[in-house]
């Protein structure tokens, strides 16, 4: 298992902001991709009244159309990227109490989410009752049967429920409660869920443990790795530390990322400077040959981020992540292991920038400029750079200032040009124009 987990509760993304990363799973080979929803987020997407929300109230709750996510899913199966949802389910959230009990479009007769799935009128309840569950079951076989879309098979492989126990999350009876509705509706999926609980315990929860994955972090109560591990527990490593983005300020290096995380290795540490920095780390190896088959794999997850952060964060920390969730290295790691590892991902990362582009022509190249008297046998001329990474510059010349009869004289990959073809006391005209995979653009201003 190789993973990627985003934040989209807490920051609003686009449909385009989350292809692009997508993109970067789809080119670093991470077979997963899990959006971390809101309580609201992840059933507004399986109702199709959403479809009739004004764009100012999907914006402002952060909500997404079924369409809109179809469309997501599809585009990742599209790039060989699985999906699977983060559909935080516990009745005690903030989230959770608005999706049943408020009206998000003032504009329409429902009352409630509750009220568009059965028409009985506002939810008045108490969170227990039969009506509350029973939209809690269909919206979980709602959930599981939009993210098998994205599966060849049809069957999705996991359906995460949020925390359980820990960091206030649903109690072990509720959690069990969804864990039977998740298999009713498919015996293939596992009910995957953070770290929280007691695994030792023995009840109707861990009763159910062939079918569930703990998501685990060194943070924030529950047992310790090996207490799952020896109690028969499927685990994710989804490390806190090095791994885990949260906001603008904590991430771990590229580095520490590299040369500290292991499949079977974890850590926990403090936050320290207002969420700025870290102290060190206590790590816990959990490298035991007869535990390790229950250990499926890591996952690297991000909090509070909004795009510019995600790119900035991800890009540099998922090669790091990627090449050791593969299993193919025992840690520690030699020497020159992050000196090798820096030089690939300096020419991998130059062509993530070439599948991150949209479908379409770079911007126009601006500002070009050809030096005047300068050099006795040659002129340079400069240009701003285009967006949407450009495959080349074509350059153009002429003698008269007239684009329709320049001649090309030179295609460059970068955003300057030296021309010594050139007669000392004649004057030359210059264009560009920026070209890619999905057209060029118009001819630059000219200079001469």
């Amino acid at each position: 298992f190789r993973g990627i987990m985003t934040d989209i509760k807490n920051q609003r993304h686009t449909v385009d902001d989350i292809k692009q990363i997508i993109r970067i799973s789809r080119f670093y080979k991470v077979k997963y991709y899990s959006l971390h929803t809101g309580e609201e987020q992840w059933i507004a997407a399986l109702m199709k009244q959403t479809d009739d929300f004004s764009a100012q109230t999907r914006l402002s709750h952060r909500l997404y159309t079924k369409a809109e996510m179809d469309d997501i899913i599809a585009f990742a199966k599209n790039h060989g990227v699985c999906m699977f949802p983060h559909n935080e389910s516990s009745r005690g959230f903030s989230g959770m109490k608005k999706a049943v009990s408020h009206d998000f479009n003032p504009d329409d007769s429902y009352a409630n989410f509750i009220d568009e799935f059965d028409g009985k009128g506002a939810y008045t309840g108490d969170y227990n009752d039969t009506r509350y569950w029973n939209f809690i079951e269909e919206m979980t076989r709602r959930g599981i049967d939009q993210f098998a879309a994205g599966y060849a098979s049809g069957v999705l492989p996991y359906y995460h429920i949020g925390p359980v126990q820990g960091e206030g999350g649903m109690n072990r009876k509720d959690a069990a409660k969804i864990v039977r509705y998740v298999q009713a509706k498919d015996t293939n999926v596992k009910t995957m869920f953070w770290n929280g609980i007691d695994g030792a315990q023995k009840d109707a929860l861990s009763a159910l443990k062939p079918h569930i994955v703990i998501a685990y972090y060194q943070r924030w109560g529950g047992s310790d790795v090996a207490g799952y591990l020896n109690n028969g527990w499927s685990v994710l490593n989804a490390a806190w530390s090095p791994l885990y983005i949260v906001g603008s300020g904590i991430a771990r290096k590229q580095q520490q990322v590299h040369d500290d995380w292991n499949t079977y290795r974890t850590g926990t540490d403090g936050i320290i400077g207002g969420g700025k920095g870290y102290v060190d780390v206590s790590w816990i190896n959990f490298d035991k040959a007869s535990t390790n088959d229950q250990v499926i794999g890591g996952m690297l997850c991000t909090w509070e981020v909004p795009l510019a952060i995600h790119m900035d964060k991800l890009r540099p920390r998922v090669p790091a992540f990627v090449e050791h969730a593969w299993r193919h290295k025992k840690w520690p790691y030699p020497a020159n292991d992050y000196s090798e590892f820096s030089t690939r991902y300096a020419s991998t990362d130059a062509y993530l920038s070439r599948f991150l582009m949209t479908a379409e022509a770079p911007s126009d190249p601006e500002n070009l400029s050809a030096t005047d008297r300068v050099f006795a046998d040659k002129i340079m001329v400069g240009w701003g750079a285009s967006n949407n990474n450009p495959t080349g510059y074509k350059v153009y010349r002429n003698t008269v200032n007239n684009a329709s009869a320049a001649m090309e004289v030179a295609t460059v990959s970068v955003a300057d040009y030296t021309d010594t073809n050139v007669s000392k006391g004649k004057t030359y005209y210059y264009w560009v124009r920026a070209f890619n995979t999905f057209g060029e653009t118009a001819l630059s201003n000219s200079d001469s």
